[in-house]
């Protein structure tokens, strides 16, 4: 994979698709890499250009850049995007996030709004985590830093894939299993924190006016559909797609139904 050094930061990342066609960018969840969207880029790339990159700490990008018991900030996460797609010479894009994508999409919309499209967010969080979650996502760093990403993978699929699809696709979720083995705990645990950190004003996502489509697993136990409808919402004009027995990484599990969803919007986008 080709890389471009950004913010003393070597960040690794692929571009398909044809060069004259509108760019997407796919930023991917928690502990996986750019090798989450394997089962769009084929749809995809029949119409836009695709960049897909491993976000700060994960996959082949370096664990660099931020003082890592501070964790980084989705601030910080989404200017990374903004850098990287100047530093590769390309203006305007539609934006697909899933999971901490999705809020770096939004975080991203809100610093950078003049760089969007078209925007989807996907089995999204918002606002800013109660107690409860604080802790959970405290508890989690710790688990790592006793027992390494390692501790996390089996709770993680848990949470991303039906009991009845990992029964029935046990490659596909060892697969997933590997890439978050293969996260450094560093990049974990920075982007936990980011996450335990997340302040998204639901006031100023009011203010957008940035053609939206949010994506909701029906199953999905994190981003569940009413949580993901709320941030709908919240943002005039936004739209909600429920993927029918999705859980949360829906684009892995049900693809075509997300491909379909995704897909459909973002085309909408050649009449704007």
């Amino acid at each position: 994979m080709p890389s471009v050094k950004l913010d003393n930061t070597h960040f690794h990342y692929r571009l398909d698709g044809s060069e004259d066609r509108p760019l997407v960018v796919l930023s991917h969840a928690l502990s996986v890499s750019h090798a989450m969207w394997g089962f769009q880029l084929p749809v995809l790339t029949r119409h836009f250009r695709v960049l897909s990159y491993d976000m700060r700490g994960h996959g082949q990008t370096d664990a660099t850049g931020e003082d890592l018991t501070r964790g980084y900030t989705l601030e910080q996460m989404a200017d990374d995007v903004a850098n990287l797609v100047a530093k590769l010479g390309h203006g305007r894009f539609h934006f697909v996030g899933l999971s901490i994508g999705s809020m770096i999409g939004q975080v991203l919309a809100l610093r950078h709004r003049k760089m969007l499209n078209r925007l989807v967010l996907a089995c999204a969080g918002t606002g800013k985590p109660n107690a409860d979650a604080q802790k959970m996502w405290d508890d989690r760093v710790a688990a790592i830093a006793k027992g390494g990403v390692e501790s996390q993978i089996e709770g993680t699929l848990g949470r991303w894939l039906s009991p009845e699809f990992r029964a029935a696709a046990p490659l596909t979720t060892e697969w997933i299993a590997d890439l978050i083995r293969a996260t450094p705990a560093a990049g974990y645990t920075g982007a936990a924190l980011a996450i335990k950190r997340m302040d998204i004003p639901g006031n100023e996502l009011e203010t957008l006016r940035l053609p939206t489509l949010c994506i909701a697993g029906e199953k999905d136990p994190g981003a569940t559909v009413a949580a993901v409808s709320a941030l709908r919402d919240r943002i005039q004009g936004a739209r909600l797609a429920v993927i029918e027995g999705g859980y949360h990484l829906c684009n892995v599990e049900k693809p075509h139904d997300f491909n379909e969803a995704m897909l459909g919007f973002l085309l909408e986008g050649d009449a704007d």
